[in-house]
């Protein structure tokens, strides 16, 4: 038996607990409000949304469509008229 395993039976707790309870994940739905941020993104991402679209970076919108591409699921955001296709991790739900 290890230390870690001998400290959960005693009754300590693990960091373990802690990150699995500390992740939250929201379903998006169709009409949910929501904006475009790009802080979970990679750098591609970033530098194509500052280029051709900053005037829709962290302004609210509302997802209008939810499709499967490449088993990743894109969200189709219209944000000021424009419509965008983004993935989950680049959205923050307005509630």
């Amino acid at each position: 038996m290890t230390h870690f395993e001998l400290m959960e039976q005693s009754g300590q707790t693990n960091i373990f607990q802690f990150l699995s309870s500390a992740v939250i994940e929201e379903e998006i739905k169709v009409g949910d409000a929501a904006k475009i941020t790009l802080t979970n993104t990679d750098e591609d991402t970033i530098n194509y949304f500052k280029h051709y679209y900053p005037h829709v970076i962290n302004k609210p919108g509302v997802i209008v469509n939810k499709e499967i591409s490449n088993d990743k699921t894109v969200y189709w955001i219209n944000v000021i008229g424009e419509v965008h296709p983004v993935y989950g991790h680049e959205l923050i739900l307005l509630y």
